[in-house]
């Protein structure tokens, strides 16, 4: 900013008054920063005043120094405090006055003018340097009004723009944060200098190279009562202290108000993207409610003609015999009849339309049962039978058929999984009121990724023609109708192991 030359009426006290007013005002209104503001007032003072050096000590701590270059023979010693003195080359100060700076009914400094030279300053012209003090704190308020107020105008912008963003729906949170944190920087005092940085769940979002260590101010991003991150403003280069560090106060309030933003938004958004999961679950529950309902009223209607054929078949085979010349496409009929009776009644199960008859059960009687259907295939393909069968078991209350399709739907699984042989081993187990059964295999395992799947209904990793994919979804409701809980651990490569998990039957029943 250059104020240009000023031309004093010196003769005429009230027009130099009105033109350093005017002057002044109009350097309070050009949006300077306070160091800046202070040097070109002081310099327009010390012309009016015709001295050659001024200070201004504040009550904030803010002290400036200026000399006039109207007088280039002279050196100066900026004053830091109340009682120190400008000198000239002679050492001395000619003439020095110092008044003070009143806005409103306090305090808020002085000023003090110095000559190296004579006149010393007249009665006349103390009073006229109390009527420049006036002014300059006229104008130093004029000024702070119209800082602040360009403060909260950088404030409200940048609350105006981040709401903005935040209000943008199709936008991912981490899309949001990215937006938001190039924003913040401009409605701090030093924008140019500064730089922010969003932490979110382990993610950082920065609007240029931050590094630890710097001059910064932070606030958390608190979502349901737990800290999940923060959002962090600092300065490239040091700056002077001011209200919290190099930080105003407003600018504290303007970051609290800015993280609190987010975590109101994001908490939002999380919840409003949960929502639309549940519902987005819900509708594929209703699908397969639907389709449960179909395939068990197909099933349902298929079960019939299945008994009669695979029953004539057997009938035909007892007659004619293996060495019939019908004998093999025979054992083919009876062998497709009872996978077709097993997959129809896997569909009534996922369907629930068998009815239940649940009585009280001994575990280990069950499964023994349901490793007995396996013992001829375990030998054919070479994969050695472990049971390690507690004695010591309370009874659960279940369907026994129920029982016995779970545990030969998990031996079944361990068996396919197993191709080139292996060890299945089968635990039972009592820990206070639950009985666990226990299937162990050394197979190939599962991934991640096919392990959140397994109990989709008809999901299957096997050929077609080779499964439904409905098995692992029958086992799962049956053991959750039963109060019970399964938890599967899978490594590739390593084997899988399947814990079933049932309450014991109450000592009354």
């Amino acid at each position: 900013m250059s104020t240009g030359p000023i031309r004093i009426e010196r003769k005429n006290p009230d027009a130099a008054l009105v033109g350093l007013t005017t002057h002044l005002l109009g350097l309070a209104g050009e949006m300077l920063e306070k160091s800046a503001f202070l040097k070109a007032a002081l310099s327009i003072l010390g012309s009016y005043a015709d001295c050659d050096t001024v200070l201004v000590s504040l009550d904030d701590g803010t002290t400036s120094f200026t000399r006039e270059d109207s007088n280039p023979g002279t050196s100066s010693v900026p004053s830091s405090g109340p009682h120190s003195e400008a000198k000239g080359e002679s050492g001395e100060v000619r003439s020095s006055a110092q008044v003070r700076i009143k806005e409103g009914n306090g305090s808020t400094g002085y000023l003090q003018f110095s000559r190296f030279r004579l006149p010393r300053f007249s009665a006349h012209e103390a009073a006229f340097l109390e009527s420049l003090s006036q002014i300059f704190a006229i104008a130093l308020k004029h000024w702070r009004t119209t800082w602040s107020l360009q403060e909260r105008v950088k404030e409200l912008s940048c609350l105006y723009r981040i709401a903005n963003v935040l209000d943008t729906a199709e936008k991912s949170i981490g899309d949001i944060l990215g937006e938001i944190v190039t924003i913040i920087p401009s409605a701090w005092l030093y924008s140019d200098d500064a730089v922010s940085r969003i932490q979110f769940d382990g993610l950082d979002y920065c609007s240029g190279d931050y590094a630890e260590g710097m001059q910064e101010q932070q606030a958390d991003i608190v979502i349901s009562g737990k800290t999940r991150g923060r959002v962090q403003v600092a300065y490239f280069h040091q700056k002077p202290e001011l209200n919290e560090g190099p930080f105003l106060a407003e600018e504290r309030k303007l970051l609290d108000t800015i993280a609190k933003e987010l975590s109101v938004r994001i908490e939002r958004r999380l919840y409003e993207d949960e929502q639309a999961k549940t519902k987005e679950q819900l509708k594929h529950s209703n699908r397969l409610a639907v389709i449960g309902q179909l395939a068990a009223a197909v099933a349902h209607e298929l079960n019939e003609p299945l008994t009669n054929i695979l029953g004539f078949a057997q009938l035909a085979a007892k007659e004619t015999g293996q060495a019939g010349p019908n004998g093999g496409d025979l054992e083919k009929i009876i062998a497709n009849s009872l996978y077709a009776r097993e997959i129809v009644r896997k569909l009534l199960l996922y369907g629930r339309k068998m009815p239940l008859t649940k009585s009280r059960v001994d575990v280990n009687k069950v499964v023994r049962e349901a490793v007995g259907l396996f013992e001829h295939r375990l030998s054919k393909e070479n994969i050695k039978l472990e049971l390690r069968l507690s004695n010591d078991l309370d009874r659960i209350v279940a369907d026994p058929a129920h029982l016995r399709q779970v545990v030969a739907n998990l031996v079944m699984n361990s068996i396919h999984a197993m191709p080139r042989g292996g060890t299945l081993t089968l635990t039972s187990a009592q820990k206070n009121r639950t009985v666990e059964i226990i299937i162990r295999d050394t197979g190939c395992g599962m991934s991640e990724t096919v392990r959140d799947k397994i109990f989709i209904p008809f999901f299957t990793t096997r050929e077609a023609g080779q499964g439904t994919g409905l098995g692992l979804t029958v086992v799962l409701e049956i053991v959750t109708g039963l109060d019970g809980t399964i938890n599967i651990d899978t490594m590739p490569g390593i084997g899988t192991t399947v814990l079933v998990s049932l309450p014991v039957a109450d000592p009354e029943r």
